[in-house]
């Protein structure tokens, strides 16, 4: 037992030590793979209960707390139960711009941010659920919160929740809630 505490205290000593220095500035130029997951809402969720997909995002620090970054993705709206998922498909691929602002600079970074951009949509079943192949544009916006944790100082860890509304129809907005998990290199 003795030599275990040792081995786990000379462990500890290394790991604090300057040998992996952690350095105060943490916002700096990222790229993050993200995974997501939507639970939609409203008349939307009539049809299309979720939707699950993925990001890749570049960013740069533009002042002290402000982080701004491009992401692209893609995500694929699943069906309501009723519907087998043969009989249609909605697939999103998201080209947006956000800004993230960060409460402080630290190894756990929370923030808030929004999110605006196009999604370019690719159905084969509209709401009203006739099959009609179409191609549209849609505005998108986001607005949310999360954390970044800084593993390492190139490796982060980026969770986050955010309210989401694309203008699919105006009396059916795709809307829902978005939870990412993210991880990311900085450079």
């Amino acid at each position: 037992m003795k030599q275990f505490l040792l081995i786990f205290s000379v462990f500890i000593v290394f790991i604090s030590s300057d040998i992996f220095p952690q350095s105060k500035i943490k916002l700096n130029k990222r790229i993050v793979i993200e995974g997501s997951y939507i639970n939609n809402i409203g008349k939307f969720n009539d049809t299309w209960s979720t939707a699950a997909g993925g990001y890749i995002s570049y960013g740069i620090t533009v002042t002290e707390f402000y982080h701004l970054y491009f992401r692209s993705g893609f995500i694929k709206n699943k069906l309501v139960k009723n519907i087998t998922a043969d009989e249609g498909s909605l697939v999103e691929i998201p080209i947006e711009i956000g800004v993230k602002y960060y409460f402080w600079d630290e190894e756990i970074m929370p923030y808030v941010q929004f999110v605006n951009g196009l999604n370019l949509v690719f159905e084969n079943l509209n709401l009203r659920r006739e099959h009609k192949k179409s191609t549209l544009i849609k505005y998108i916006w986001q607005v949310g919160g999360g954390i970044t944790y800084s593993l390492t100082d190139i490796v982060l860890l980026d969770f986050s929740a955010n309210y989401q509304s694309n203008f699919y129809q105006t009396d059916a907005m795709n809307t829902g809630f978005e939870f990412t998990f993210g991880v990311g290199l900085m450079f």
